[in-house]
């Protein structure tokens, strides 16, 4: 009765794992496959459009337009305002804690933070 207990475990254990890389496999086709139309749209339209496209401004609209059908708390937060999003919800600032503004132009030191790194100095 062990023998084939012995082959069987394995084989059940093949099974289970080929299908479950099937099943990923038609998951993971459909992406692709949407990510490649996605890709040809924008090329088309930056080649015949009659204005010229912002690649950023394109891309965030696309994206932005991709979490309206999901629930009101998933976001995209772009690499720009990842900072500004830590501050208003951890309290982490990451800066020499001083604000700039052109004055005249030129650049000109507006604000210090508290025991920032611009204040030290």
């Amino acid at each position: 009765m062990r023998k084939p207990l012995r082959y069987f475990i394995p084989i059940l254990g093949l099974f289970l794992i080929s299908t479950t890389i099937n099943s990923d496999r038609g998951k993971y086709f459909e992406i692709a496959k949407n990510i490649e139309i996605y890709t040809n749209l924008y090329k088309e339209l930056n080649t015949y459009y009659v204005d010229d496209l912002d690649p950023a401004t394109t891309m965030r609209v696309g994206v932005d337009a991709m979490l309206t059908n999901l629930d009101p708390y998933t976001n995209y937060i772009s690499e720009s305002e990842i900072e500004g999003y830590r501050f208003l919800t951890e309290g982490r600032y990451q800066g020499i804690g001083a604000q700039f503004d052109v004055i005249n132009g030129k650049v000109t030191l507006t604000e210090r933070v508290t025991d920032a790194p611009a204040a030290k100095a």
